[in-house]
């Protein structure tokens, strides 16, 4: 799918009651990713992908849609609820540290011949620094219980997303310079080169995305149950940017923002978004175990299926150029809806592997996505420099894409009652970031220059590895995620209360 910024610019016990108070309480206090927006820097890569939580899932490449049967199922899968017979209680502890993000193209040169006067215009320099911070919190905790013979709830708190990010890294920034055939030479250093002008951005964001959810399960049949889960979500959003271009021989001026006496080489361009918004969504699962087909009166094998329809949040955006204010504008940002199979099988008592399939809908974050808000690729830059193609409009697009998880787990109850597991697993994402597919300039090579700059993002492999220990009612688990653009490390803790049961019941 392809956007055109032309066309589209625009009954529980009262000791049950405190918990879910204090659940509600958690979920209030504690920070918590949709995507879209705008084409701004700040957002070039911009992620409300929720993980299913439990370090369990996560040590077996987070394929969980067949086997979550304590509270996590509430957000994995709610028909995975069947296997809960008394209260359980889930929380996780999550560190997360992203790498830095880079990515640029370079079309032309400065250099001036000093024999022959040629240059190699036009110049183009086009740099992206995305650096997140580490962060460490509460991410998840969740309880479920049985209502009756045939249903259970669930109730989670999930900090989906907490995030702070800024747009360089030491020496590394955000911005471009640029130089055509139109713009006189200069003397840079001592040195003869083309006269170039140069264009920094900075900025910060802080994202926050928190999560309260409800699960209801149904019990077809003792080998068939089916649940839906209703969540509401909260955005927030506090972003600011800054694109300085610094432009001494005033080649590039607009005469609607006249530049500030106090700078007039300068055009200052500021984009803001202070906003919240909330929103629900649902999820409905289905998980079949077909334990009357075997003699043993219990299934190795175990499917489930789920749907996810996405919340979508509006945020209000201004801009300013040279204190002169810009229409103010709503960003709609999307969460992609998705839908997915998993099975499991357990060939012995000791084993259990997993394998997930999700296919997600990235085109839909393309719903009212603005193009060049970003300064870079807005028309105060292009028409005054790039000769823009009238035929030609900037666009972007991304492709729906799929994710594989495959997990594996050894557990063993042999050390005198304490139950222990060992796990490990892999899942490939797929590029779901919004990228440029055209540009409007005259120039090819230009178009080209920026279409790689405003690429997307390769495939990434991922390996998990993690590890379980269970001591009656008490459990803890522990699970690390690695891949070439950070890791991710979470700690779970479990109790429950009375008798276990399911796969729960077998599984440290």
């Amino acid at each position: 799918m392809t956007v055109d910024c032309e066309a589209r610019v625009r009954g529980p016990a009262p000791g049950r009651v405190l918990l879910l108070l204090g659940v509600t309480t958690c979920w209030l206090l504690s920070a918590g990713m949709a995507r879209a927006l705008t084409d701004e820097e700040i957002f070039r890569v911009f992620e409300l992908d929720a993980v299913n939580p439990g370090a369990r899932a996560l040590g077996m490449g987070g394929a969980s849609i067949s086997i979550a049967s304590d509270s996590t199922a509430t957000l994995a899968n709610p028909a995975g609820l069947y296997g809960v017979s008394s209260l359980v209680i889930d929380l996780d502890l999550r560190h997360t540290d992203p790498d830095t993000r880079t990515s640029g193209a370079q079309l032309g040169s400065l250099d001036v011949d000093s024999g022959t006067g040629d240059r190699d215009l036009p110049y183009l320099d086009l740099d992206n620094v995305t650096n997140d911070d580490s962060a460490t919190d509460v991410s998840y905790l969740g309880e479920a219980f049985r209502l009756s013979k045939r249903f259970t709830f669930g109730l989670a708190a999930r900090a989906v997303v907490s995030q702070d990010r800024t747009l360089s890294d030491g020496a590394a920034t955000t911005g471009a310079r640029f130089a055509f055939e139109s713009f006189p030479n200069a003397v840079v250093g001592g040195e003869l080169q083309a006269y170039s002008v140069d264009t920094r951005v900075t900025g910060s964001s802080s994202t926050d995305l928190r999560q309260l959810s409800a699960a209801l399960t149904f019990d077809a049949s003792p080998e068939f149950s089916i649940g839906a889960t209703l969540t509401y979500a909260k955005l927030e959003l506090d972003m600011f940017t800054r694109t300085r271009v610094d432009d001494p021989l005033q080649l590039l001026s607009d005469p609607g923002h006249p530049r500030l006496p106090t700078e007039p080489a300068t055009d200052l361009y500021e984009t803001r978004i202070d906003d919240s918004d909330t929103d629900y969504s649902y999820t409905i699962g289905i998980h079949w175990h077909p334990d009357n087909l075997f003699a043993s009166g219990r299934s190795p094998l175990h499917v489930g299926a789920i749907y996810h329809k996405g919340a979508s949040y509006e945020l209000l955006e201004t801009a300013s150029l040279n204190d002169v204010d810009d229409p103010s504008f709503t960003n709609l940002v999307v969460e992609p809806d998705r839908f997915g199979v998993g099975a499991s099988y357990r060939p012995d008592p000791n084993w259990t592997l997993t394998l997930d399939y999700e296919r997600v809908e990235y085109s839909d974050m393309l719903e009212d996505y603005r193009a060049q808000v970003n300064y870079l690729t807005s028309d105060r830059v292009a028409d005054g420099a790039f000769a823009t193609d009238p035929e030609r409009s900037v666009e972007y697009t991304v492709d729906d894409g799929s994710v594989l998880r495959l997990g594996g787990e050894y557990a063993d109850d042999s050390a005198g009652g304490m139950h222990w597991a060992v796990r490990g697993g892999w899942y490939r994402l797929p590029d779901g970031q919004i990228r440029m597919s055209q540009f409007n300039s005259a120039d090819d090579a230009i178009n080209d220059t920026y279409r790689a700059a405003f690429r997307g993002e390769d495939e990434e492999d991922r390996f998990t590895v993690g590890a379980g220990l269970r001591f009656g009612r008490f459990s803890v688990e522990l699970a690390g995620d690695f891949g070439d653009t950070g890791t991710v490390a979470v700690a779970s803790l479990g109790f429950r209360f009375g008798a276990k049961s399911g796969d729960d019941a077998e599984q440290p």
